[in-house]
């Protein structure tokens, strides 16, 4: 699940880099930029829950 969230976190520059060369209005790279703080917050959070997951191998 951590991978998960890694990948979602190592995408978001490259992302926001393709979507600025589509020649956005200030409103939408504003959009852009908000969208990704929320994900930031949002993978923080997942993040802090992922930790607290017991390791599954104790249970095979």
């Amino acid at each position: 699940m951590s991978q998960t969230v890694d990948s979602v976190l190592a995408a978001i520059d490259t992302a926001k880099v393709s979507a600025v060369k589509n020649n956005l209005s200030t409103a939408e790279l504003a959009h852009i930029d908000l969208c990704i703080k929320i994900i930031n917050n949002a993978a923080n959070k997942l993040s802090e829950q992922i930790i607290q997951l017991p390791n599954m191998d104790a249970f095979i």
